[in-house]
């Protein structure tokens, strides 16, 4: 098994003719989208995803990566993300292979105006030939309610 850290920083990766597909980038900035959490439970990360698309242009194989430090499973983060890949529309089949899509969950405080962005330590995973797409980035907001 090769494991390789790959620093997601996009003006060092060439683009992938998957980003720049309109129902990809179309269809991926409407569904990734801040998970329905509690305020108190929003939190700035970046989750990364493996996926194959596959001779008919379909999406299969997703799977949510984690560094291995990590030792907090964002289980509604990790599956808004990988809900979004597994309902895309089959794709041009010329894009056949395998990715992984970095996501930027940053957040928002309303009270003072702060915008947290997660710490990006790099993708760390099985390579296997996959291509870095750009990362999506999304960004949630922390309410406060004025207690009288």
């Amino acid at each position: 098994m090769l494991y390789l850290l790959v620093a997601a920083n996009p003006s060092l990766l060439d683009t992938a003719p998957l980003d720049k597909d309109p129902t990809y980038k179309k269809v991926i900035s409407r569904r990734v989208t801040y998970p329905p959490v509690s305020d108190q439970h929003k939190i700035a990360l970046m989750v990364y995803a493996r996926f194959t698309i596959n001779e008919r242009g379909h999406v299969e194989h997703v799977k949510i990566i984690r560094h291995p430090t990590e030792e907090v499973h964002h289980k509604f983060y990790d599956a808004v993300v990988e809900s979004a890949l597994k309902r895309l529309p089959p794709l041009n089949p010329s894009y056949v292979g395998h990715y992984i899509l970095p996501v930027s969950f940053s957040l928002r405080d309303e009270h003072n105006g702060q915008l947290l962005i997660p710490e990006d330590v790099g993708y760390y995973g099985e390579q296997v030939n996959s291509v870095m797409l750009q990362p999506v980035k999304v960004i949630g907001y922390r309410r406060y309610r004025v207690q009288n």
